[in-house]
């Protein structure tokens, strides 16, 4: 049994772990899901990760799963709190982070003019934009229920302002997503073998597979909490 604390990424929220989270209790783990504050302008990773810190107080050193951009939270996370694995799931790793990292620029397939912010520094992601590049392949309805959850993610958020203070011989994962539209899975598995010294699980499908594989999605998961023991 482990402790999972699912991270969301950016502009989405505790909400996308649901399916995740069943499919872990039937495995008999425990998930903690944590709403962070990225609509704060004055928040970045390193606030984002006394959120988790705070939700996971009282537990067991748990796996940290950040999806996307909260890959950037992961090793502030670990700065604070004792962690058994940070797990990157379509993940972006802050640059400099681990010596071998490929060139940052090629890290993310969206493009600036898609994730530039507002006048007041937060940004909303167009529902074409979701569609494409986060649930191309989950089915209309969910689609749309989960575009309708989406919130404005503060441009402080984006890119951490320092480096973490942690421990880099961490026990690491990544898992990569096949047909990811929103981060490169040539990069992830770049960055995973040269610098995060891993092999790789990968998955078919898109940026959503908390909402598309659920099941698959789990099982990668219980595999790298089993490899950390």
């Amino acid at each position: 049994m482990a402790t999972f604390a699912l991270v969301h990424g950016g502009c989405h929220g505790a909400w996308q772990w649901g399916p995740l989270v069943a499919e872990l209790d039937a495995r008999g783990h425990e998930s903690v899901c944590m709403d962070l504050p990225i609509s704060d302008p004055l928040a970045g990773p390193a606030e984002y990760a006394a959120a988790v810190a705070d939700a996971l107080a009282d537990r067991e050193a748990a796996v940290v799963v950040g999806h996307s951009q909260g890959g950037f939270t992961l090793p502030f996370v670990a700065e604070r709190i004792p962690v058994r694995k940070l797990v990157w799931l379509a993940g972006a790793i802050q640059p400099g982070l681990y010596e071998g990292l490929p060139p940052a620029g090629d890290m993310l397939l969206m493009t600036a003019e898609e994730i530039t912010p507002s006048a007041d520094s937060l940004i909303r992601i167009p529902e074409d934009v979701a569609m494409n590049r986060f649930y191309h392949d989950v089915s209309p309805s969910l689609a749309r229920w989960a575009y309708g959850r989406l919130r404005p993610q503060a441009a402080a958020g984006v890119f951490p302002g320092r480096m973490p203070r942690f421990d880099p011989s961490t026990p690491t994962g990544m898992i990569v997503c096949r047909d990811d539209r929103a981060m490169s899975a040539p990069w992830l598995r770049a960055a995973a073998r040269d610098a995060l010294r891993v092999q790789p699980v990968e998955l078919p499908g898109s940026h959503s597979p908390f909402l598309t594989r659920p099941a698959q999605l789990a099982d990668a998961l219980d595999t790298l909490a089993a490899d950390s023991r």
